[in-house]
């Protein structure tokens, strides 16, 4: 299942950059898996952290992901993903990204801290 995650996170960002660097988009989603994996998180979480850019920055479509790996994992990439691209990139991550200890329970919600 992490084979196949990141195969198709790494085919849906294709060649997409980080934040105008030569650095290919993958490494982020990648590091984010690892990181969960390394905290001893559960393999579908692990998936989530692999995928959970993909909704906003790809066309890989909710459906898909749980077509493929499940409604548990697709809910949580779901909830990881901002409700609104409109704002600008700093008040994104300041508000969506902002996850208190008592908001993270398990493998529900949104898996990335600031």
């Amino acid at each position: 299942m992490l084979e196949k995650a990141i195969t198709e996170a790494a085919i849906a960002h294709g060649d997409q950059k980080r934040n105008g660097k030569s650095t290919p988009y993958i490494a982020h989603p990648f590091s984010v898996g690892m990181i969960l994996s390394q905290a001893g998180y559960s393999v579908d979480l692990v998936v989530a952290g692999i995928l959970h850019d993909t909704l906003e920055d790809t066309n890989l479509s909710v459906e898909r992901i749980e077509d493929l790996f499940g409604a548990h994992v697709a809910s949580i990439v779901q909830g990881c993903t901002e409700p609104d691209r409109s704002l600008s990139w700093r008040l994104r991550k300041n508000t969506h990204h902002r996850i208190s200890e008592e908001g993270f329970s398990g493998d529900t919600g949104c898996c990335l801290r600031r």
